[in-house]
């Protein structure tokens, strides 16, 4: 395989090994890895860390072109993953990125490489998804959302230096996400502000460095700037990720909505060529609001279930006066 693939890993050997079968059976000519370093307060991690560094090192037993960034102090999960991020796109145009807990099928890098070269001049698109959030149809097609998801995904330079210059500007001024709101096509049908309320705490929190991650900075570049995220209508990815060791994914009622297990399915070329682009922009709305009533975000003060609920009644309403389906 000729895109280069960036793997983030941490402190899970064995988790982290079962990704890189996936990865070893994709063969890429290009393998970077990208290791956070262990917290000095946490008893056994440091070791932990190493069996994980030199588990993947160990398992690479093809011609490749191996790199790596290997931390010696833990930088946190939203610096060490855009530092690695950074050096990542400072060598490549584009490339696949996974992370240690992300098992994909072997369509996920056929699907991915191939978006890749077929949108590259298209400066429309953001990013290449590998899981639709519980969206799944036998036939094998895809389509775009302004929602980027992180589990298993793909995407170019362009979009990375657009996140750079987006999220800095920000500073703290958060009017601009009545522009995200407005362009989610979602205000005008639903009266409840609590959506707009719940975007401006996580990203307000996430840029005051209370929520540490790298991939919400991703989510209100996409929507800010109406980026579209083509995603299959496969399920080609798996969050292995769920449970009490897990940074953010600790709660089984979300791995039950959306940890859901990958279509072991494979394409050629030529079923690539063929697919055809599916006007569905917000697929996953349904999904993800159904997942968020059973996922209680701690310290929002919203009642996400009675929004989510209302939000998709109007939403729903809004379609059906429309003639659409989705």
């Amino acid at each position: 395989m000729d895109i280069p693939v960036l793997l983030l890993v941490f402190n899970r050997p064995e988790l982290t090994q079962k990704t890189f079968a996936e990865i070893r059976n994709a063969r890429p000519q290009k393998l970077y890895i990208a290791a956070d370093g262990p917290r000095a307060n946490v008893q056994g991690e440091a070791d932990r860390c190493m069996q994980t560094r030199q588990g993947v090192l160990n398992a690479v037993d093809w011609e490749c072109e191996v790199k790596t960034l290997f931390r010696e102090n833990n930088l946190g999960c939203g610096k060490a993953v855009a530092e690695a991020l950074d050096w990542f796109f400072s060598q490549e145009e584009k490339g696949i990125i996974l992370e240690d807990d992300i098992l994909v099928s072997e369509a996920f890098f056929q699907f991915t490489s191939y978006m890749l070269n077929k949108y590259e001049q298209d400066n429309t698109v953001f990013s290449i998804n590998g899981n639709s959030i519980g969206y799944s149809q036998n036939k094998f097609n895809y389509g775009r959302s302004h929602y980027f998801n992180m589990w298993g995904w793909a995407t170019w330079r362009r979009s990375w230096e657009l996140v750079q210059n987006s999220w800095p500007a920000m500073g703290n001024d958060f009017a601009s996400l009545k522009t995200i709101h407005s362009r989610l096509k979602l205000l005008k049908h639903a009266k409840d502000e609590s959506w707009l309320t719940h975007w401006e705490r996580i990203f307000d929190e996430t840029r005051a460095g209370k929520i540490d991650t790298w991939d919400y900075q991703w989510v209100f570049t996409a929507l800010y700037h109406q980026k579209d995220c083509i995603y299959p209508t496969r399920i080609l990815t798996q969050n292995l990720g769920f449970g009490a060791d897990a940074t953010h994914t600790k709660t089984s009622a979300l791995e039950h909505k959306l940890g859901k297990q990958i279509d072991r399915v494979t394409v050629s070329e030529h079923e690539l060529s063929c697919m055809k682009e599916k006007k569905i922009r917000y697929y996953h709305i349904n999904q993800v609001m159904d997942a968020w009533n059973t996922f209680p975000i701690k310290n929002m003060g919203i009642n996400h279930s009675g929004i989510f609920n209302r939000l998709l009644s109007a939403w729903e309403l809004h379609m059906a006066k429309r003639g659409l389906q989705g």
